[in-house]
Formats: C-alpha cells, structure tokens, sequence
C-alpha cells in the first residue's frame, strides 16, 4: 500500500510539473518595437519567440513582401549610414541594406547585408504559417536586419531596438 501511495504520489509530481511547463510555454509573449508595445502577441515555440513577421518587421522600418507560389516571405530595410563630423553633426553619406529571406517549412534563410550579399544561414524553428499568418523567429529576423532583442523572462517580453 505504502509502495502505490508512493508511486501515485510520483505520478502527480510528474504530471504537474509537465502542465506547469505547458501553460508557461502557452504565455503570450509581449513584444515591444522602440518602446512601442505592439498589439499582436508572439508565441513560445522551442524556446523561441515566433512573431507575425509583417506586424514587427513594419514596425521596425521594413518592408515585406509575401511570394505565394514558393512560399516566402521576403523583408528588407535600409539604415541611414552616418560619419561623425564633428561638433555634434552626423550627415547620412549613403544607405546600407539589409535583407533576409524565409521560407516556410525551412530552417534555411538567405540575407543580405553591407558585408554580404545572398549568404546563407541557419535558424533553430522555421518559418511557420500560425493562423493563417506567416511567423518568423523574433531574433533572426531582428538581428539580421541590424536590430538588438533583449529578453524579460519575469514579464515575457521581447524588447526590440531598431
């Protein structure tokens, strides 16, 4: 008797912990683009945040362009490239592009960038369609197109500045 009330009491221990694990991957993730919150929500998937990518990308300055016949979504931006003239004057002297190119289903990306042009790499989840919305891992895209993501585990949010 006092073996099964063991075991059963194992059981539940198991159990609970495996739902606590579910509703914590469940949680919305707050997503907040140069201080804007945004009013969409990302999700945790593989202990990555998958985002809409039009809703965060556009907010960061890109743009996007959905290719339906291959089933990619393609996002590029430009940055005002700026030199130091000093006295507090920056002049833009020119525009760096980037670019990066998902697929759905495929953990390969292409991207461009000042230094590269049509390098390859890799992404740990692929690009999905969630909802009939195509969502992309929110720190790829963000720091291929020269963005920085910082974490808040206590709050779930992801903090972009682009």
């Amino acid at each position: 008797m006092k073996k099964r009330l063991i075991a059963a009491v194992q059981v539940i221990m198991i159990l609970a912990a495996c739902l606590t694990f579910s509703f914590a991957a469940d949680r919305p993730v707050t997503i907040i683009v140069d201080g804007a919150t945004l009013p969409i929500n990302g999700i945790l998937q593989d202990s990555r945040t998958l985002v809409p990518v039009r809703d965060v990308t556009e907010a960061m300055g890109a743009e996007v362009t959905w290719v339906n016949e291959t089933q990619q979504v393609i996002i590029w931006r430009e940055i005002p490239r700026c030199y130091d003239a000093g006295g507090g004057h920056y002049p833009i002297i020119g525009m760096d592009h980037y670019e990066i190119m998902f697929q759905i289903g495929s953990n390969s990306i292409t991207y461009t960038n000042p230094d590269v042009n049509d390098a390859t790499g890799q992404i740990d989840v692929p690009a999905q369609l969630i909802n009939d919305k195509t969502t992309i891992p929110l720190r790829a895209a963000c720091e291929y197109l020269a963005s920085t993501v910082e974490w808040d585990g206590a709050t779930n949010t992801a903090i972009v500045t682009s």
